[in-house]
């Protein structure tokens, strides 16, 4: 089928935001598409949206610094780095060390709870950068081979012939 496309990758090959008449197959396409969707908002496959009811729970018997920096850890689209969550805070990197490490002491069922949580995060963080990786490098094998297909006929891929 040929298809004319805005901003959405050929088969996942990376000719995001090119705007040309291809062949794609639709099943791919849809398949790619629905991979990356998946990805950005962190859900797997047969996977529910993810619970923290019962962290928060947890996290409301730590004391109000311990619980400040916890809950910024967890909480929000994305695993954010202790410097992220320092400077969200306005504390120190060391101050987000030293009341983990408090949490660790003091809370050890807290802190397991909330280092699963934050194995959660950080796993779908990694999944979207191996993801973005590999579209990344579909995208620039795309570009060599239409740089040799140029180099070898004189006209790139998309180009009629006459």
């Amino acid at each position: 089928m040929w298809d004319t496309t805005i901003g959405v990758p050929d088969c996942g090959a990376g000719c995001a935001g090119v705007t040309r008449t291809s062949w794609c197959a639709t099943s791919e396409r849809a398949e790619t598409i629905g991979l990356i969707v998946n990805y950005i908002n962190g859900a797997q496959k047969g996977q529910q949206p993810h619970d923290l009811s019962d962290l928060l729970a947890m996290l409301g018997r730590l004391p109000a610094g311990q619980h400040r920096v916890a809950l910024a850890l967890v909480v929000g689209p994305s695993a954010p780095t202790y410097p992220e969550v320092a400077s969200r805070l306005g504390v120190h990197v060391g101050t987000v060390h030293r009341h983990l490490g408090r949490v660790r002491a003091k809370h050890p069922e807290v802190y397991a709870a909330l280092m699963a949580e934050r194995r959660w995060q950080l796993e779908r963080r990694h999944e979207r950068a191996v993801l973005r990786a590999e579209l990344r490098s579909r995208a620039w094998r795309r570009r060599q081979a239409n740089r040799r297909y140029r180099a070898r006929y004189g006209r790139w891929p998309w180009e009629p012939r006459w």
